[in-house]
């Protein structure tokens, strides 16, 4: 799809082409949107650990991310349900608790 540049008073364009084809080339409003999420969930320090334990190791009880993290489990569960929400997590790759047999 070809984009037009408009001729707005007062722009000036110094690389013609260049903007034709930057502008060609933008994701949708809903990509940037998503992106702006993954910016903000990924702003907590926290949150940026756990994603990084947990792809370390795709499955982690929340006590052993605590430990890994040096952080409460509280913590830690409150961070995860804010990841599950934004759909960064899923359940399965972290348990409330692990069971020993």
């Amino acid at each position: 799809m070809k984009t037009t540049i408009p001729d707005t008073p007062g722009t000036n364009l110094i690389e013609k082409e260049k903007v034709r084809s930057v502008k060609n080339k933008m994701k949708t409003e809903r990509f940037f949107h998503r992106l702006a999420e993954t910016f903000r969930a990924m702003s907590d320090p926290t949150r940026t650990k756990i994603i990084y334990a947990l792809c370390e190791e795709s499955e982690l009880c929340v006590g052993d991310i605590a430990a890994i993290i040096g952080t409460s489990n509280s913590a830690i569960s409150h961070q995860l349900r804010t990841l599950r929400k934004w759909r960064y997590v899923s359940l399965k790759s972290y348990l409330r608790s692990c069971w020993q047999g």
